[in-house]
């Protein structure tokens, strides 16, 4: 299995990062305004609702600054099915190193070089949204 790992750093307080990465106001504002919460989980949807893939949440602890969430469920996407996103927030002074391991990729997987892109995207879309109120979802 293969994993990607991606860090950027924030200025902000590490409640605002953990808000961002673990609401669905947030995950709107960061990643694509088509996500829906449901109890113990969440589906984000892409290019007109024709790929989704649903997260369970594992993980959602702000006092030690981890979230995790488990792909259970695609659509048009089987190569998410069952990888994991673990997030780390680590604190320092005024800012947040947030970092991303993207897990249980298979070696062969044809969406994992696009993937490991976009993720450098979204870290980016995450700084801007949590230190100035905009990000740069999908869709806008």
């Amino acid at each position: 299995m293969r994993q990607m790992n991606h860090s950027v750093r924030i200025d902000a307080p590490a409640p605002d990062v953990f808000e961002a990465i673990s609401t669905e106001a947030g995950i709107r504002g960061w990643w694509t305004p088509a996500c829906d919460f449901s109890g113990v989980g969440f589906t984000v949807s892409f290019q007109e609702d024709s790929v989704a893939m649903t997260h369970r949440i594992d993980v959602a602890d702000p006092a030690g600054g981890h979230v995790r969430f488990t792909c259970t469920d695609h659509r048009n996407n089987i190569e998410w099915l069952y990888t994991v996103l673990d997030w780390q927030l680590r604190p320092s002074r005024n800012a947040v190193e947030l970092h991303l391991r993207h897990e249980n990729w298979a070696r062969d997987a044809d969406l994992y070089e696009s993937c490991d892109e976009g993720w450098k995207r979204f870290l980016h879309s995450i700084r801007s949204l949590v230190e100035t109120g905009e990000g740069n979802p999908v869709g806008e």
